[in-house]
């Protein structure tokens, strides 16, 4: 978009709204990995306290970033960062909204209020988004701390770590995955988000991309993510958790044709209310050693 025009303080964003359904979670579920019980099992769900499965909180986050990629285009997929901290569980039959309003306007970037309402007007998610103000991507930069490109594909080694070894630093494996046009054409379609940007090079080339891209959260729940989260903690990690908040930094778009390294390590820990809390960094290269994401993923095990 022009550097000179887009969204002043005080406007709100075309808003997106979306109605779950157990069929929607579920498709979530299958293309990241995160198959737990509580996403796909009502009764277990039930179970638990929930009014039925529960919605990732990351497909709500997706949500946000539909809305910030169609205003700003090259300055979200490059410059963007992102944080939600998640309020009330969502669950299928839910219909959400999602609110951005400018707060602060730079010269080089955009400050926005991050708000995810119900059908109830209750809030579920809340945070804050910064975009970048650019025409189009940068060139890419090679990241200094990348991993070599020949490190290993999936790995689970047998590994126990209990809570009270969960040290900040402590490293998992680099797992990669391979972005096919497959796997973005069904996690566009699972986030709702369907932009031509993904799918057609023209359309792409005209936002200032160069090219197609993939939904930028792809990177954040692909499974080489929980493949390294998992061998940091081995078999200690439970399927039933919750996530308590996120953050992204974008820094470079995946495209598909790439192959992602993605590395996690534990960046703190808390007991908070008799839960443990876990606060993982993880970070997402392409095999060119470009920095395309840092996330940090706070959870709450069950």
């Amino acid at each position: 978009m022009p550097l000179h025009s887009g969204p002043k303080i005080g406007d709100l964003l075309p808003e997106v709204v979306r109605t779950y359904t157990e069929e929607s979670v579920a498709a979530y579920a299958a293309v990241s990995g995160a198959v737990g019980e509580m996403h796909t099992d009502p009764e277990f769900a039930r179970s638990l306290g929930f009014r039925g499965v529960v919605v990732h909180g990351q497909m709500n986050l997706a949500l946000v970033s539909r809305a910030l990629t169609e205003t700003y285009g090259p300055g979200w997929a490059s410059g963007g960062t992102l944080t939600g901290r998640y309020l009330k569980p969502v669950v299928a039959g839910d219909t959400v909204r999602v609110q951005l309003r400018v707060t602060e306007r730079g010269e080089a970037s955009v400050d926005h209020t991050v708000e995810v309402l119900n059908q109830d007007d209750e809030l579920v998610l809340v945070g804050q988004a910064r975009a970048a103000l650019r025409e189009a991507l940068p060139d890419a930069v090679v990241a200094p701390d990348a991993p070599p490109p020949d490190a290993s594909p999936f790995d689970f080694p047998e590994r126990r770590v209990g809570y009270a070894d969960m040290e900040p630093g402590l490293t998992g494996r680099v797992c990669m995955e391979s972005v096919t046009e497959t796997l973005v054409r069904d996690f566009a379609s699972a986030v709702d988000d369907l932009n031509s940007i993904y799918f057609d090079d023209a359309a792409a080339g005209q936002a200032g991309f160069g090219g197609r891209i993939a939904p930028l959260l792809i990177v954040g729940f692909m499974n080489p993510l929980y493949a390294s989260l998992k061998s940091v903690v081995g078999d200690t990690w439970p399927e039933e958790r919750v996530h308590a908040q996120a953050t992204f930094e974008f820094a470079y778009p995946p495209r598909a044709g790439d192959k992602l390294l993605t590395v996690a390590e534990i960046a703190g820990r808390e007991e908070k209310r008799g839960r443990n809390r876990v606060t993982f960094r993880c970070k997402t290269y392409n095999l060119r050693g470009v920095l395309i994401a840092t996330a940090l993923h706070t959870e709450v095990w069950l």
